[in-house]
């Protein structure tokens, strides 16, 4: 276990060095960007990039975002739609097998 805890760590290792030296041969202001990207940290590569963009530009990124938010918010009520009929067809079904074991006791 402790050997396999240390190579993880030589793999991350290497990664995070590999990323550093890919800053170093890239321009100054460009391997900021590149590395912070490459570690996962994208906001600040995409701000520029929107920035850099012409107005014609920015309003089809501006449609992409408000289309991706639309869809995103459509996902999530159709999931709470589907848990709300989930929900009402397990009650039924616990309503109908409560009823028919009720009736043999009547009889």
């Amino acid at each position: 276990m402790l050997l396999a805890t240390l190579i993880f760590f030589v793999i991350d290792l290497y990664y995070f060095v590999w990323v550093t030296q890919l800053k170093h041969k890239l321009p100054e202001k460009m391997g900021s960007y590149v590395g912070d990207a490459v570690l996962g940290y994208t906001s600040k590569m995409s701000r520029e990039m929107y920035h850099g963009l012409d107005k014609g530009a920015r309003s089809g990124v501006t449609n992409a975002r408000s289309k991706m938010n639309k869809a995103k918010e459509d996902a999530i009520q159709a999931a709470s739609d589907a848990n709300k009929k989930r929900k009402e067809t397990n009650a039924a079904k616990k309503a109908k097998k409560e009823k028919e074991s009720a009736k043999p006791a009547a009889k």
